[in-house]
């Protein structure tokens, strides 16, 4: 096959797989009626629904994901290409990495996609962390990346559907991505809940075959707890993804974008009723979960969805239900789900100590305010451990010194108190070790997610003010920056956020255009004397 009659996309590694996949897709006719609903989309949804739940055909692919994302066919998106270049100066960069938030727990996984592919992607989710700093926790953003680039040629355009399916309604049963920690804690309970009511006989064979010790090891075979099958289908994301098919997995990505992730719930409870029916309802005789496993290895696309929209009353009124159960056996202290998280994804009694009882501080000594700043985090850091790496007490007032102890480490926690007892600081996004690779000086790094806060007198969080409704954000992402002779964090205004001298003796702070705060201090020319500094980090515990 031709490299025109493929229809994968030009990121494709080739080879004997890539050979294989291409014909199984090609041999799906074009599906008329699709022709004809899609020229009226999007008043004709519910009938293009219906449509694409019976065939796509791979002409018709890339136009269908195009059009049900509203992403023009012709599109080059200048904001992804400008993200690119205003962070790294230039928008082909191949040695970037998967940013941390949306990196899967089994590691990334790229199907198909060749070196070239795989950089594509990296760019993409790259420039959705920059402009969408808001999502804390997303892994399943790489997997979707990954699946848009095997048809989509243009990686602009890849961001530009995935941009669509971020800024969708993600509220309730009817969204398409859990976009912090709590949220898909949430969602990883879920599946059990709806399996108990919708999928009984396979739920409580996969209950049955429940294995002792390590996956892939051989261990006995006995009932599993309640509790073990809510840790056992908290992986449900992973069998969808993972264990089947890339070609069933296009297939499910064609209904997904349009109907977003109750899609993914009916595939999972599918895949568990026909592993139950492959082995002719007996009771298992090695481990159930392996068995799914092995059984959607070699799932029909076509058998696996029609099981799965034959699933019938999976409203989104019981998928609701069922999240709501599980923010509330997650938000109870002894969940061994997730114990260090609250339904509100604040952190519980049982995360990290941010009383302040064990954290030895030169300026923030009043444990409620420890607590307050864990509270303005991101959620993937709330569980976290603060470890100061810096403080002008111990390492002396040099902010040479003060980048030497903070080398690569991020995120970053800065900490001042004043000759005048104000305390602030701010949160830092990315590693001071940024400063070093600016074409200038003096460049600006960073995310969105970095904050600038007030303790004393007055407790108060100043956030990017991009992350606002109808915010004009023009000269307003200038986040941290430093040189041998100073440090800033927030600028575009009169002056800098916060601003420290190179002798870790005075500084400044004045109202900056990135996070439209006030001063933090209150001389009238927003001067002060520094008395101590410390800089954190935040630890996997």
């Amino acid at each position: 096959m031709s490299a025109a009659e493929s229809p994968l996309s030009k990121w494709i590694e080739a080879g004997g797989s890539a050979e294989e996949v291409s014909r199984e897709l090609s041999s799906a006719e074009n599906n008329e009626q699709l022709v004809s609903e899609l020229r009226q989309w999007p008043t004709s949804r519910s009938r293009v629904k219906k449509a694409v739940r019976q065939a796509v055909g791979a002409s018709q692919r890339k136009h269908l994901w195009l059009t049900v994302t509203g992403t023009s066919q012709s599109a080059k998106s200048s904001r992804y290409e400008e993200t690119l270049r205003d962070s790294f100066g230039d928008s082909t960069r191949e040695d970037l990495t998967c940013p941390r938030p949306f990196v899967p727990s089994a590691g990334c996984q790229w199907w198909l996609l060749s070196e070239a592919g795989q950089a594509a992607g990296c760019r993409v989710l790259t420039a959705i962390e920059r402009n969408h700093p808001d999502i804390t926790f997303c892994p399943e953003l790489q997997l979707l990346v990954a699946v848009l680039l095997h048809v989509l040629d243009d990686e602009a355009e890849c961001y530009e559907v995935l941009s669509a399916v971020i800024q969708a309604d993600n509220t309730g049963p009817r969204g398409f991505l859990d976009q912090s920690e709590a949220a898909v804690a949430t969602s990883q309970f879920s599946l059990g809940e709806l399996a108990r009511k919708k999928a009984k006989s396979s739920y409580r064979w996969l209950q049955a075959g429940w294995r002792t010790g390590s996956e892939g090891a051989a261990g006995t075979i006995r009932r599993a707890s309640d509790e073990e099958m809510r840790q056992a289908m908290a992986d449900w994301i992973r069998w969808v993804w993972k264990w089947l098919p890339l070609v069933t997995v296009i297939r499910i990505v064609d209904c997904y974008l349009i109907e977003g992730k109750k899609v993914l719930y009916r595939v999972a409870l599918a895949m568990m009723k026909l592993t139950y029916r492959s082995t002719g309802r007996q009771a298992p005789g090695s481990s159930s979960l392996d068995e799914v496993k092995e059984n959607s290895k070699s799932l029909n696309y076509s058998v696996l969805l029609q099981c799965a929209f034959k699933i019938r009353n999976l409203s989104s009124r019981l998928i609701a239900q069922c999240r709501q159960a599980g923010q509330t056996v997650l938000a109870a202290p002894t969940s061994a789900m997730s114990p260090r998280y609250s339904a509100a994804g604040s952190p519980t009694g049982d995360g990290p100590a941010v009383t302040g009882g064990n954290i030895q501080s030169a300026v923030v000594k009043d444990g409620n305010l420890w607590s307050t700043i864990f509270g303005w985090f991101p959620v993937r850091y709330q569980i976290r451990k603060p470890r100061r790496i810096f403080c002008t007490e111990i390492d002396g007032y040099s902010l040479s010194t003060l980048y030497d102890r903070c080398g690569s480490e991020e995120p970053l926690v800065l900490l001042v108190r004043t000759s005048t007892q104000e305390v602030f600081g701010a949160f830092l996004s990315a590693s001071l070790a940024n400063r070093l690779h600016g074409t200038k000086g003096f460049s600006y790094f960073g995310s969105g997610e970095t904050f600038l806060f007030s303790l004393v007198p007055h407790v108060a969080c100043h956030r990017w003010v991009g992350l606002g409704d109808d915010v004009e954000t023009g000269g307003a992402d200038y986040f941290i920056a430093g040189d041998a002779k100073s440090m800033a964090v927030g600028g575009g205004g009169d002056g800098f956020g916060i601003f420290l001298d190179a002798s870790l003796d005075n500084g400044s702070s004045s109202q900056c255009k990135t996070f439209n705060n006030p001063s933090l201090v209150t001389s009238t020319d927003g001067s002060f004397r520094v008395v101590a500094v410390e800089m954190y980090t935040l630890d996997d515990e």
